[in-house]
């Protein structure tokens, strides 16, 4: 194993973690504060508005080094692994944003559905992390 895709490894897990602090920081804010207007959640809320900016790009640099790192790993060759299932649910977050763009409809409910397909990339980058080689 090369110390290049160890290392993209951990750099999308951190990836994923800041992409998730969004939703988080967000949560926080809008459901346990009730006063918002001291310095810190000023600032707090300015944090939200950088983690907003950062997330597409985030998300998309997962998408790509999420690919290195799979096929570093695995010498070129593509195998039925936790790893390729953790980016298939990348690949359909990343779908999900996409109709949100492109369909009036689904603007309105896609949050959902990418929460949902968040929880279930925690659950198999989990199970990524301490048993990769379990569909083998």
């Amino acid at each position: 194993m090369s110390q290049t895709a160890e290392f993209l490894g951990w750099l999308n897990v951190s990836l994923v973690i800041i992409n998730t602090m969004l939703y988080l920081t967000r949560l926080i804010y809008k459901k346990i504060v009730s006063k918002k207007n001291n310095g810190f959640w000023i600032t707090y809320k300015k944090m939200m508005a950088v983690l907003k900016k950062v997330h597409i790009f985030s998300g998309a640099a997962v998408i790509i080094l999420g690919l290195v790192h799979g096929l570093m790993m695995l010498g070129g060759s593509l195998y039925i692994h936790t790893g390729l299932l953790v980016w298939i649910n990348i690949l359909f977050l990343f779908g999900i944003f996409a109709l949100s763009k492109l369909s009036k409809t689904f603007k309105k409910i896609w949050i959902l559905p990418h929460r949902l397909l968040a929880i279930t990339l925690w659950g198999l980058l989990i199970l990524h992390l301490i048993k990769p080689w379990l569909l083998n």
